[in-house]
């Protein structure tokens, strides 16, 4: 394994490569595989579509685009969750990872106990077996033990994080870094995983410790009352209120700060972001910077909204005249023109909407407010990273990425969505998907009619003779004319598939470069201070070499594919050699530095074949949080 740190990427000077015409490129996002004998269950979640039928289950991995058989009995029971599924077959539990195309299995008791949580938003499981238990990531696909000391108090799961208490420490696992670390544990304690940590309470003396799945590191400060402290859970954040004693923790960077109030104070707060009201004074508190920050007050006719969602860092402050807007990304406020406004906030992009005079769309990204072009529009639909209005031409979304609008001209439309981060319209012309990457709609033909789902990033449609797929990682769409008869087409955060009554054709919103991040499906977030797994995937014995750079590009190459690193921003590293496992896995240190939050950072990798052209992977343009 390659190991940089950032800086070394960014000094680092490589000879420009030779470009020439290529043959294939970073597809096919399409791959058939005719249906099993005695199908039983077709599930997909995350990067994978699971076949399970009465003898084996078929694994098909969206990162490595390859299927994987376990031979199984009649009565073995499959979990599939985003990254991973396990499979309890008697005394063993197998357990298969889209990132390695493996399965590692566990030859346990009868007593065995399995622990996991909720299936559609999990990429970590814990085996209890006597006194050993088994950690798995399902980033790294490995099982790893812990050897209990004493007895074992508590086991908990969740999301990224693993707890597990016994007579001696309390043990944090993060699924992104695959091992156990201890820190003392004391009597009377309560314990709870996070979504992406791990808190342990104590009372006498009266403390907190947290640890960070993003830092693989444990935090303690003291709190007065900390095992009676009301919780305002987010989800990279955590705020801890006793009395007028606050603790403000982040999971992102594993830090806990400790503030005093002059009375008791009132929280408000998102998955992102938090409003703190000291009797009327307002402070604003960003997890990604570990930011408190003073906000404008409300005044006696104001608001304060703070957007939820999936990840959302906005908070708007309106005192009556105008709004004020805090990013819980960056740490940094923007006030809008003044004007009576109502909001819709999405994750990371709102709407100031003063029909009939201007309305405004803010981006957490970029901290700015822009114009919306559109004097008269409604519907208003936010999202993870846009916004959409229905307009008297058709439509306008604007991208939290670009913090630019696009229009786009249609006639009714049949379907019109904007779920996860995909917007799409479609109707009797085709179906438009708005990337906000690309910053622009992007058109795809099909027949009249079609049918279209949309999850996250990715979208899947049939429009009776064939399947269309897009996705927000490849930004490509790419179509097949399957085979059978058609039954079936579903989308599911970065996987999607269209089954007919022979074969069923998975489509990966991810391509051929991936990374290990938070929301790891969506590669759209990476922590600082934490390491990133840059992740290549290929034919064994292909040369990978690496581009890194500030800005984006759209540059055709032919057969190549296109350029989507902006040259002039771009270094150029040689990443190494592709292994026999058909993934070269870069290991990327990410400075703490706060002012690297909210950039992006675009990479994509050329691949340089033994016996065929070279070509280029999708592009992964991930922001630095």
């Amino acid at each position: 394994m390659t190991r940089f740190t950032l800086p070394s990427v960014v000094a680092a000077l490589l000879g420009a490569a030779s470009l020439s015409a290529q043959i294939s490129h970073d597809g096919p996002y399409w791959n058939g595989y005719p249906l099993p004998a005695n199908l039983q269950t077709v599930t997909s979640i995350g990067t994978q579509v699971v076949l399970q039928t009465t003898s084996a289950v078929h694994f098909y991995s969206g990162l490595l685009r390859t299927w994987t058989v376990l031979p199984v009995s009649s009565t073995a029971v499959v979990r599939v969750a985003n990254r991973y599924s396990l499979v309890e077959d008697g005394l063993s539990v197998h357990a298969y990872s889209t990132a390695t195309g493996e399965v590692q299995t566990l030859t346990v008791s009868g007593s065995a106990k399995i622990y996991q949580s909720s299936l559609s938003s999990t990429w970590t499981a814990c085996v209890e077996d006597g006194g050993t238990l088994h950690g798995y990531s399902a980033f790294l696909g490995a099982w790893v033990p812990l050897k209990v000391l004493g007895s074992v108090k508590t086991i908990d799961t969740n999301s990224q994080s693993v707890a597990v208490v016994d007579d001696v420490n309390v043990y944090g696992f993060s699924a992104l870094y695959g091992t156990w670390v201890a820190t003392p544990t004391r009597t009377g304690g309560t314990y709870a995983t996070l979504r992406n940590g791990v808190m342990a309470l104590y009372s006498s003396p009266d403390e907190v410790k947290v640890f960070s799945s993003f830092q693989n590191t444990w935090s303690t400060a003291a709190l007065p009352g900390a095992q009676t402290a009301v919780q305002h859970l987010g989800d990279g954040m955590l705020v801890l209120a006793s009395g007028k004693e606050l603790a403000l923790i982040s999971t992102m960077t594993g830090n806990i700060q400790r503030k005093t109030c002059t009375n008791v104070p009132t929280v408000q707060i998102g998955k992102s972001v938090a409003v703190l009201d000291d009797g009327g004074t307002l402070t604003g508190f960003a997890p990604g910077t570990d930011a408190q920050v003073a906000l404008p007050s409300t005044g006696p006719n104001g608001s304060i909204l703070v957007a939820n969602g999936s990840f959302g860092s906005i908070a708007v402050i309106d005192d009556g005249t105008r709004p004020t807007a805090f990013s819980g990304l960056t740490g940094r406020t923007s006030a809008a023109p003044a004007g009576k406004y109502t909001y819709t906030l999405g994750d990371i992009a709102a709407l100031a909407d003063g029909q009939p005079a201007q309305s405004y769309a803010y981006s957490a990204l970029t901290g700015t407010w822009v114009a919306v072009p559109a004097k008269t529009f409604s519907n208003p639909a936010a999202n993870y990273e846009a916004l959409v209005l229905a307009t008297t031409s058709g439509f306008s979304a604007f991208s939290a990425r670009t913090g630019t609008w696009a229009d786009l001209t249609t006639g009714d439309p049949l379907i019109w969505r904007a779920d996860g981060a995909m917007a799409a319209v479609a109707g009797n012309q085709g179906i438009d998907v708005f990337d906000p990457l690309l910053g622009r709609w992007m058109h795809q033909s099909t027949a009249v009619s079609p049918d279209f789902k949309i999850h996250r990033l990715v979208g899947v449609s049939w429009d009776g003779s064939r399947a269309h797929g897009y996705s927000l990682l490849h930004h490509a769409w790419e179509s097949v004319a399957p085979l059978g008869t058609f039954s079936s087409t579903r989308a599911s955060s970065s996987i999607g598939y269209c089954q007919t009554s022979t074969h069923i054709y998975p489509f990966t919103a991810n391509g051929s470069l991936s990374n290990n991040s938070r929301f790891p499906e969506f590669s759209r977030f990476l922590v600082r201070g934490s390491t990133m797994l840059h992740l290549q995937a290929g034919p064994p014995r292909t040369a990978v070499i690496g581009m890194f750079g500030s800005r984006p590009a759209e540059i055709p190459l032919g057969g190549w594919g296109t350029l989507r690193v902006d040259p002039g921003s771009a270094v150029v590293l040689p990443l190494g050699t592709i292994p026999l496992s058909g993934v070269l896995k870069t290991e990327i240190v990410l400075p703490k530095d706060p002012l690297l939050n909210g950039f992006a950072v675009h990479m994509q990798n050329l691949l340089i074949p033994n016996f065929s052209q070279p070509w280029l992977s999708n592009v992964s343009a991930p922001y630095i949080w």
